[in-house]
């Protein structure tokens, strides 16, 4: 069984040429941009961009399962496939960034996502719902560039390369995936996905001090992920309208108190994930520690989702309490300056 599906990969590869050109010609039809700024699907059904961006590489990471791992030919294999998968990944984002540049002036898309997909998904109000807008579109992008780059650095690991590339593409779901949720439960399971693999890509292949980083990493990023999934389930349960969706989230009214509470629960879940002072002892160490190329994934696109979280969650929701936290948030960002200038200096 295992060698007819070893088998099955060189057809499955040569397939994605065609998946491709399947997936722009649909996305092409599949839907109208009315005027709420908001992707129509028609009857030929709506737009999978966003969704084959989001889960190309895990695609990507079921065929490197299916492949051998036994020599350097096999090692070649495996490489070539993530280097395939990411790269075409990368296309499929610059696309949907042209495209979307092209077609509106002000590149803001300050009246609504492109692309977008909402399937019903659990019957208490979750939906698969993703797209991209004025913010999530460059992150996006960013990130299927910096991963395709961080596939190319790593082309000479040695060490257990399949499990390697498998854990890097799982992990570009969960980022990307952060960047396209338009739902808040779903928000939260894509930013779970990409916890593990950064955690064992920095113990298994990180520097010698890898186990104290890797689970000092961990630890804090658990810490990141309560707040945030208890900030959501305050904000569901107190909302009233059984749905978790963030567009029409947007529209819940809280008290002033609830929603300086649920303000402050998201910005410390994105501070630790930033990370701002003095949330940030455990960056350093993970730096250091983790390889060449997670170096580069951390700083380039992971520590932007605690951005993104700030701008998308905290000030798009709460507005108010954003204004009301504004100077707070401000010394903390001064002190994080002034702190590393001066461990820079030293």
């Amino acid at each position: 069984m295992i060698d007819a599906a070893v088998s099955a990969v060189p057809a499955a590869l040569h397939a994605l040429p065609g998946l491709l050109q399947s997936i722009l010609a649909q996305t092409a039809a599949g839907g109208t941009t009315g005027s709420t700024g908001l992707t129509t699907p028609t009857s030929e059904g709506p737009s999978v961009l966003v969704s084959s961006i989001v889960w190309l590489p895990l695609l990507g990471a079921l065929i490197i399962l299916l492949l051998p791992n036994r020599t350097d030919d096999d090692q070649g294999r495996i490489k070539s496939v993530a280097a395939l998968i990411t790269g075409f990944d990368l296309i499929l984002a610059i696309f949907a960034f042209w495209t979307s540049y092209n077609a509106i002036n002000d590149f803001t898309w300050s009246t609504g996502y492109r692309f977008e997909e909402q399937v019903s998904w659990l019957s208490f109000g979750a939906s698969y719902h993703v797209g991209l807008d004025g913010i999530s579109l460059p992150m996006a992008l960013l990130s299927a560039l910096l991963f395709f780059v961080a596939v190319l650095a790593s082309w000479n690991v040695k060490k257990r390369v399949k499990e390697y590339f498998f854990l890097m593409l799982v992990m570009q779901v969960g980022v990307t995936g952060v960047f396209a949720a338009a739902d808040y439960l779903l928000f939260f399971v894509f930013w779970e996905i990409e916890l593990i693999p950064m955690f064992l890509l920095i113990l298994i292949w990180g520097g010698a001090r890898r186990v104290y980083a890797a689970w000092k990493f961990l630890l804090f990023t658990i810490t990141s992920s309560a707040f945030l999934l208890l900030a959501i389930l305050i904000m569901y349960f107190r909302s009233g309208l059984g749905t978790f969706d963030m567009a029409k989230m947007t529209g819940a009214t809280f008290p002033p108190q609830l929603a300086a509470v649920l303000f402050l629960l998201f910005f410390i879940c994105f501070a630790i994930k930033l990370p701002a002072w003095p949330l940030h002892t455990w960056l350093p160490d993970a730096h250091v520690e983790a390889p060449t190329a997670m170096s580069v994934l951390l700083a380039g696109i992971l520590l932007k989702m605690g951005g993104y979280g700030i701008i998308r969650v905290c000030v798009n929701q709460f507005p108010q309490a954003a204004k009301q936290y504004q100077l707070a948030v401000l010394a903390i960002g001064v002190v994080g300056v002034l702190w590393g200038g001066l461990a820079a200096l030293r």
